[in-house]
């Protein structure tokens, strides 16, 4: 690492809702503006995919879990950034397999975090736990909702799939 923060997941899943404040985190990301929940099973798995090619050509080295990183309300029509945090920043774009790859930032600021543990069809109830807990604690969505896939999907089994979950924090 070159002394670039990364996210901050745990060895095992958060037991509850944490507040944390993040830094800047370096990332390698493919930016998908307008999306709706439709569809994104293929987007992510056409994103992913050329990503995890460009970690193969060892054109960027990852230092954490992939991450899909929501932009304005996830229930509407939101912009969608697919991709992985990096040990070092890209310099400028790469093109994998079609795909333009570019350098970008997990902006800094607070967040709460929780650990969802199992499949994605059912990552909505612990969004809104997270969202009740944050919101009973006196602070407010910021707007900027962050999903970590720990496991891979074509490796765990889907009932012990861990996807940690940032929702960033208003500042007042």
């Amino acid at each position: 690492m070159t002394g670039e923060e990364t996210l901050p997941i745990p060895a095992e899943p958060r037991t509850g809702t944490e507040m944390l404040e993040l830094g800047a985190i370096p990332i390698a990301s493919v930016r998908h503006d307008g999306q709706t929940t439709d569809g994104l099973r293929e987007l992510y798995d056409a994103t992913l995919g050329a990503v995890g090619q460009a970690i193969a050509q060892g054109l960027i080295t990852p230092s954490a879990a992939p991450f899909g990183l929501f932009h304005g309300d996830p229930m509407a029509t939101f912009d969608l950034e697919i991709g992985i945090p990096v040990a070092e920043r890209l310099e400028e774009p790469i093109e994998v397999a079609g795909v333009r790859i570019s350098p970008s930032v997990i902006d800094p600021g607070p967040f709460a975090a929780r650990s969802h543990v199992g499949s994605y069809d059912s990552l909505g109830r612990s969004w809104m736990a997270l969202v009740q807990d944050a919101t009973t604690s006196g602070a407010a969505p910021g707007g900027r909702w962050l999903e970590v896939y720990v496991d891979d999907p074509r490796e765990a089994p889907e009932e012990s799939l861990r996807t940690e979950l940032f929702m960033s924090i208003a500042r007042p």
